[in-house]
């Protein structure tokens, strides 16, 4: 179960990322992203970039869990870190259901609700 979590949680991430490189380049609405609070192309690509680095951190350690790359790494800090992950994961699963934007709230609603559950199977998973 921790192979599918961890797979699942890496293609999320790489997508992530992909998506808000996208959104900086216009091929998405900023209108989509950050709960349809963002105003201007200067706080949409701070805001991006924030998010695109947090995604690769988040990329690193599941990769860095999974075994994917040797890396000798305390297993407790790995599990808070992941433990954190799931708690602002499950924050963000409200706030996307607060959104201005129905089509954020349909689609990043479902994926930070299944990240988080993911994040806890990384954990306590078999």
């Amino acid at each position: 179960m921790k192979k599918y979590a961890s797979n699942i949680l890496i293609i999320l991430f790489a997508s992530s990322i992909v998506f808000h490189i996208l959104v900086i380049l216009g091929v998405f609405p900023m209108t989509i992203i950050w709960g349809g609070r963002i105003t201007n192309r200067t706080e949409l690509v701070q805001m991006e970039t924030v998010s695109i680095l947090i995604n690769a951190l988040f990329l690193a350690i599941v990769i860095i869990k999974a075994g994917l790359v040797k890396i000798n790494v305390n297993q407790k800090a790995l599990n808070s870190t992941l433990g954190f992950m799931a708690f602002i994961f499950a924050l963000n699963t409200v706030g996307n259901l607060f959104a201005k934007s129905s089509i954020e709230t349909m689609i990043f609603t479902p994926v930070t609700a299944i990240s988080s559950v993911l994040c806890v199977w990384l954990i306590w998973g078999k």
